[in-house]
């Protein structure tokens, strides 16, 4: 339907560059949070619980979510995926 677009090598540097980026800042952003990082949604604050404004943190209020975002686009370029990418 869209032709082969399995070997387009600029497409294929380009997607695996802008997910290892993506994957470093969402590590960062966790190794930064620390025991504050959780993947489980809190409705209370807990006592111990301190605001994050350091590493990523001072430059994203979520870049944990903008590093999976990033890795997410880029292997849908990465593995040359129209389709996907766009949607």
């Amino acid at each position: 339907l869209l032709g082969d677009n399995s070997s387009i090598p600029f497409l294929t540097v380009v997607g695996f560059v802008v997910a290892v980026i993506g994957q470093f800042l969402r590590s960062w952003a966790q190794f930064c949070a620390g025991r504050n990082f959780t993947h489980i949604v809190a409705d209370e604050k807990v006592p111990n619980h301190r605001l994050v404004t350091s590493g990523p943190y001072a430059f994203s209020r979520h870049p944990g979510y903008d590093g999976w975002f990033f890795w997410s686009v880029a292997t849908q370029l990465l593995l040359c995926n129209p389709v996907c990418t766009v949607a």
